[in-house]
């Protein structure tokens, strides 16, 4: 069977993604992506052997001439998007939000070809809010979005990069490699690809103002905040860019993290503890709604942004961790949360509507 499957513009959306691709091409379908031209996803899906194609439309922000010329785009993107499903002769697509979606869900429903939703999200994106009523189903991830859907199809599946994480490849020698003492407590700091310059200054000044000799401490800036922490942390601390974060979960006692999807669903797929400081920079304050989503089940703790200072965080941490109790509730409750077998459910949703 040949289906394609869309998504675009953060990790969150197209990691579920390629998560699922994995496990349909696995099952012997063909399959193509479509994403934006110029986004992240092109470089990405790059990297493996799905056949990619590019649309070049417009997300609907903005002032009214920026939004009347992504109207515009997405009447070309459209005309695109019909024009490679007829050529690859799709039977089904398959996705997993971004403005980018939008205009191949709207092709597949003028070529009369059934599509599926998947949210990642407690809090609805624009897409899937506006594709969903014409669905052939929709999955989520969170019993909170079901409240944003009316399509009568609506399944609580999960994220498929919970269980595709549990397969990757892990160094089983990561405490080695950085140098870790074993013995004692490990908290991992995790600010997403990029990094929070705000959140990493906090991290920096709280790790300066104590002493953590007592507890091994591992830090991933992200690309962009790299040097903050060569500017305001004075003391001999394992900092990287970027961390091997799928061998290093499984040996954290506590993780401080931002609260975008794929960060979640890995968290839930090991079962780790964490401090959930949500991103109130992304559309919908959605990080917040995966945070409360979290908390609501007593499966994370949760700090805003705007509340956060030094002592705040490193009371929180230190609490938690003599908490031993309260550490067995979080990781029993995230692993409740994990969806093991999201990918394979969501793989035979798609089978079984075609």
């Amino acid at each position: 069977m040949k289906i394609c499957i869309t998504a675009g513009g953060t990790g969150g959306h197209i990691y579920p993604a390629l998560a699922l691709a994995d496990e349909l091409k696995a099952r012997h379908h063909d399959i193509i992506y479509i994403g934006h031209q110029d986004k992240m996803e092109k470089d990405i899906v790059s990297q493996t052997n799905y056949p990619f194609f590019g649309l070049n439309n417009a997300g609907l922000s903005g002032n009214v001439i920026k939004q009347l010329k992504a109207l515009w785009s997405q009447f070309a993107a459209i005309k695109e998007a019909k024009k490679i499903l007829k050529e690859n002769k799709i039977e089904k697509v398959v996705s997993f939000g971004g403005y980018v979606t939008y205009p191949v869900c709207e092709a597949a429903r003028q070529l009369k070809i059934p599509y599926i939703l998947h949210e990642q999200n407690a809090y609805a994106g624009k897409a899937n809010k506006a594709l969903e009523k014409k669905a052939e189903s929709v999955v989520i991830c969170y019993e909170h979005a079901r409240q944003y859907f009316s399509n009568p199809h609506t399944y609580l599946l999960g994220n498929p990069r919970s269980s595709m994480v549990k397969q990757q490849k892990i160094n089983q020698n990561i405490l080695d490699d950085y140098q870790l003492d074993k013995s004692k407590d490990l908290i991992y700091f995790v600010m997403g690809s990029l990094g929070s310059e705000t959140v990493n200054t906090v991290i920096a000044k709280m790790i300066n103002d104590e002493n953590w000799d007592d507890i091994e401490i591992v830090i991933s800036s992200g690309t962009n905040n790299h040097s903050v922490y060569q500017d305001n942390l004075d003391k001999d601390i394992a900092v990287f860019s970027q961390v091997d974060q799928v061998s290093l979960l499984p040996h954290c006692d506590l993780v401080i993290s931002r609260a975008g999807a794929t960060s979640i669903a890995e968290l839930m797929a090991f079962g780790v503890p964490s401090i959930l400081i949500p991103s109130p920079y992304v559309a919908n304050n959605h990080q917040y709604f995966n945070a409360l989503a979290c908390v609501d089940q007593e499966a994370a703790l949760m700090i805003e942004e705007k509340e956060l200072t030094e002592n705040k965080l490193s009371q929180m941490i230190r609490s938690t961790l003599k908490n031993k109790e309260l550490l067995k509730t979080l990781k029993e409750n995230t692993q409740q949360l994990a969806f093991m077998d999201a990918n394979e459910k969501m793989a035979d949703l798609v089978e079984k509507m075609l």
